[in-house]
């Protein structure tokens, strides 16, 4: 019975409640600060895009007709003055041969007025006869110049106005200029003719009273050999556009044309030649920078073709005008090389814009949360969150205006998820 008694004395202290502990406090939080301090952070801006030759060259035919040779190929290095297209030239070199005949029988017109000739009645009413068809003719070849300079003139007219609209490019302007003066030139040509026929009349109703030619007379007969001239100098010319010749030095990058083809003014390009001496970057930027860009503002160059290369090179000019729809604005930037870079080549150009002053913190050390932007102090083995204004940020560092003083450590390693006033362990600076 005893031991019964003591069996459950035993038995009920072991159902009673087990002591409680009390709480231990988080281990601190391993981190890395910096120290904050005064400085500048540079801000650049990148632009990319592709270079274009500041010296380019677009070959076009001036006249049609058909091409007789091609004497390049793309890649081939060419100089100013140098043969690359030659057309079919025999028409034109035959209306130079005529025309030189022209000049000679005006020539031999007026030595033989200079000389006062005599001749017989039946000589000088033939004469007479034809000298009034060859007005008729004169006439009419005049009033058909006349109309075909009217027409050029229209045209030019309308290809300026096709051109201020950018509905047509330069080159058919150039050369609806060329078709109305060389049209102006026929008219000319076409009125002295009607002056020489007329005077060759009046000579030949003097000759029938048997007059002695007048000064007039051998002026007319000047006029001749003047027309002549003028109509050997336009088939010389239209002979030189037989010959396509680079105006600059530079390579050939585009060919466009072969032996047998057809060409003439207005079709596209037949050869384009550049000379990567000198290239150009267009690229655009945002128009809140516009007021940072000045002619001559350095720029450095990369491209993947060299990527350990940097070339240098500097603002040649600011287009003065913005695009309404992507507020950007348009750079052009001139690219120094020796004789790497080529036309066509995609680059990056980095500009410093300007230096922002502040005091320098690192990245790292910045937390936002919504819209607040903060950093954790380091005070003692705490950590303290301090509201900050953050002017600039660059790819390591920020620039800092508000909310903090030099000398200042902040938690960089290790703030994510800090609490103010959570305790620190700092393990390195």
């Amino acid at each position: 019975m005893r031991r019964l008694l003591i069996l459950a004395l035993l038995c009920a202290g072991c159902g009673g409640s087990p002591q409680s502990t009390a709480p231990t406090e988080p281990p601190p939080v391993a981190v890395s600060q910096a120290v904050v301090q005064a400085g500048q952070l540079p801000e650049y801006l990148e632009l990319t895009g592709h270079l274009r030759s500041l010296d380019r060259a677009e070959i076009s035919s001036k006249i049609s007709g058909r091409v007789d040779a091609v004497r390049v190929r793309e890649g081939d290095r060419v100089t100013a003055g140098m043969p690359l297209v030659v057309l079919d030239a025999r028409d034109l070199n035959a209306q130079v041969v005529q025309a030189s005949a022209q000049i000679e029988v005006a020539s031999a017109s007026l030595k033989e007025s200079q000389t006062s000739v005599g001749l017989t009645s039946a000589d000088v009413s033939t004469a007479l006869r034809n000298a009034q068809q060859g007005v008729i003719q004169a006439e009419a070849e005049e009033a058909k110049a006349r109309a075909d300079l009217a027409d050029a003139r229209l045209n030019l007219e309308r290809e300026k106005s096709l051109f201020k609209q950018d509905a047509v490019p330069k080159i058919q302007v150039e050369q609806a200029e060329l078709r109305a003066r060389l049209a102006e030139r026929t008219v000319e040509s076409a009125r002295a003719s009607v002056k020489v026929a007329r005077q060759q009349v009046e000579l030949a109703r003097a000759n029938q009273s048997r007059q002695q030619l007048s000064l007039d007379q051998v002026g007319g007969a000047r006029a001749g050999v003047t027309a002549a001239q003028a109509g050997l100098n336009t088939a010389l010319v239209m002979q030189e556009y037989a010959v396509l010749s680079s105006p600059i030095d530079g390579y050939v990058i585009q060919r466009a044309v072969e032996p047998g083809q057809i060409v003439g003014p207005g079709d596209p390009p037949l050869l384009t030649v550049v000379d990567n001496s000198r290239l150009e970057l267009l690229a655009s930027a945002p128009e809140s920078f516009a007021a940072f860009f000045k002619p001559g503002m350095a720029a450095e160059v990369t491209t993947d073709l060299y990527p350990e290369r940097k070339f240098s090179g500097r603002i040649r000019q600011l287009v003065p005008s913005a695009d309404p729809s992507t507020h950007a604005v348009k750079l052009r930037l001139e690219v120094s090389d020796r004789g790497r870079l080529f036309d066509g080549t995609y680059v990056k150009a980095r500009l410093k814009v300007r230096n922002h002053v502040g005091l320098l913190v690192p990245r790292l050390a910045v937390q936002r949360r919504k819209d607040e932007v903060y950093v954790m102090l380091v005070e003692g083995d705490k950590a303290r969150k301090q509201t900050v204004k953050v002017a600039f940020e660059g790819p390591t560092q920020a620039i800092v205006t508000e909310g903090l003083k030099s000398g200042a450590a902040v938690v960089t390693a290790g703030s994510e998820g800090l609490t103010d006033g959570q305790k620190i362990k700092v393990e390195s600076q």
